[in-house]
């Protein structure tokens, strides 16, 4: 029914307030595993924004195009993951904001034949811009060299005292956390010293 009431639409104001209808539906659609439904509404709210909808309205912008990329790769359409990812990473203000956009184009490059690699590679570039660095080819020697680190810090430190612990709340640690999860499993198979 949007899709076909959006040629009616002519101001901007009621375009926009058409994509916040869209985003709750996509939202809707995906609690239901509806994606290709998702995929529809996610592709009538990118029409409805303006050419200079990252100016006007960035915050809406984004998350239109995050969720898309999401749901397109949920469907397996990768060019367009690709074209709503390549936007986002052009338009994003911080880096932050492009962190969505980079956790979906590391899924689709782990889960695509033979770029395994790839995702890996792409991970790194990420969390080195969060000031976490890797080797480029980490060995035994890596490995042992922070597990003795490691040792170190929990020197003294009980199992509880361990469990009592706050949880981590900063943004940028979290937002490396979710990175290093994405490419565990390709590392795992592809650089086992990188998570031994």
């Amino acid at each position: 029914q949007w899709a076909m009431g959006a040629p009616a639409m002519k101001s901007k104001k009621e375009k926009y307030a058409a994509v916040l209808l869209c985003i709750r539906g996509i939202q809707t659609d995906i609690e239901w595993s509806m994606f290709p439904s998702a995929a529809l509404t996610a592709d009538l709210a990118i029409s409805l924004l303006s050419e200079d909808c990252w100016r006007e309205e960035y915050d809406l912008s984004l998350t239109v195009y995050n969720n898309a990329a999401e749901i397109y790769y949920a469907i397996g359409d990768f060019d367009k993951v690709s074209e709503a990812t390549a936007i986002v990473l052009e338009n994003a203000r911080v880096y932050s904001d492009k962190l969505q956009a980079y956790s979906t184009q590391i899924s689709v490059l782990s889960s695509t034949l033979g770029k395994s690699g790839d995702s890996i590679q792409l991970g790194l570039k990420v969390l080195k811009e969060f000031g976490e660095t890797f080797p480029s080819k980490c060995n035994m020697r890596h490995v042992r060299r922070e597990f003795l680190r490691t040792k170190f810090m929990m020197r003294n430190k009980s199992t509880e005292a361990i469990r009592r612990l706050p949880n981590i709340v900063d943004a940028n640690s979290v937002a490396c956390l979710r990175i290093l999860n994405l490419i565990f499993l390709p590392a795992y198979t592809q650089e086992p010293f990188l998570v031994p």
